[in-house]
């Protein structure tokens, strides 16, 4: 974890290329993938002084506090965190996650300048246009067997503007796909939804935007083939104070079969793993386990059983390798 924060401050301080570029941690279940990126998310968001304490507490070195609290005086962070990834197949749903995440958390930190119109907001004007060259009544009863949930297509808008954003992107998916059929494109490009952040970071003057996404392992899964876009995006970091921290549960290895599609991920992520020693996790089995007491004796004679066996190979070990144990 200290590792992980030392790369986070080097990319976050854009000395070089080779530096800023975004972290790619992976680790098994239950290793603290996400309780970490909490760690990181309030590190990089609470007061100066919260995060001395816990840096103290942590015994994390006061250099690498210094370089966070240097980091905080220069300008807002925003701090984007996003879980799952389950639904997102195809650019169009990236980018639109992508966009309508980074729009909550300026909501949320009270920013009132969004950007140009994300592609939901594009969508949602174009389908209450009534000059749009876009007849989404028609394409509605042409292709509905797309909404069978909903009686009309005004319907359909009203629930597109409500909804939040992982329950929008299935619905914003089958109204691209019917635009699609009727030769409408709704397709943005990676250089829309990177100049749409840069405008973000300017106006809204902030030192840069830091993207925590917690699971994504499942947009490796439904996209082996489709992450172009999202190949360009992460590059956006060489040249824009935007950074990704995706977690995972394997390494961008184990997901990404291509050797050219590796080496561009090499090139535009630091990979860190977060492991758990067996000892670690020994001691937080041991919280759950409880002693049952009427069968201590039974328990003692597995423990002597068990011991006679072992015990001249373990005393052999540790007069060998351990002789103060």
């Amino acid at each position: 974890f200290k590792d992980i924060l030392t790369d986070l401050a080097s990319s976050l301080e854009m000395g070089s290329n080779e530096s800023r570029r975004s972290l790619w941690i992976s680790g098994a279940y239950g290793t603290g993938k996400t309780f970490a990126s909490f760690a990181v998310k309030h590190i990089l968001e609470d007061d100066a002084e919260d995060v001395k304490i816990y840096f103290e507490k942590q015994d994390i070195s006061p250099s690498l506090l210094n370089r966070f609290i240097g980091l905080k005086q220069k300008k807002d962070i925003l701090v984007v965190h996003r879980s799952s990834s389950s639904g997102i197949v195809g650019d169009n749903k990236l980018f639109s996650a992508i966009q309508e995440s980074i729009k909550q958390a300026l909501d949320d930190k009270g920013y009132s300048y969004k950007g140009a119109k994300s592609l939901r907001d594009n969508i949602i004007d174009t389908l209450t246009d009534p000059n749009s060259s876009f007849n989404f009544a028609g394409a509605f009863n042409r292709y509905k067997e797309k909404f069978t949930e909903y009686a009309t297509h005004e319907g359909v808008i009203r629930d597109l503007k409500e909804l939040d954003i992982d329950g929008s992107l299935d619905l914003l998916q089958r109204i691209m796909e019917v635009a699609d059929r009727d030769g409408f494109n709704w397709s943005r490009t990676p250089e829309d939804v990177i100049a749409w952040i840069e405008d973000i970071i300017k106006v809204n003057n902030l030192y840069a935007i830091v993207f925590i996404w917690d699971e994504f392992s499942e947009y490796f899964l439904n996209n082996q083939k489709m992450i172009t876009g999202f190949q360009e995006i992460s590059q956006a970091s060489g040249t824009l104070p935007f950074y990704f921290l995706l977690i995972t549960h394997r390494t961008y290895s184990q997901y990404l079969s291509d050797p050219d599609v590796r080496k561009k991920i090499e090139a535009r992520f630091k990979p860190k793993s977060i492991e758990m020693a067996d000892t670690t996790a020994f001691m937080l089995m041991k919280n759950a386990l409880q002693k049952a007491r009427d069968l201590e004796s039974e328990w003692n004679g597995i423990c002597q059983d068990l011991w006679i066996k072992v015990e001249k190979v373990v005393t052999k070990t540790i007069g060998k390798f351990a002789i103060d144990v």
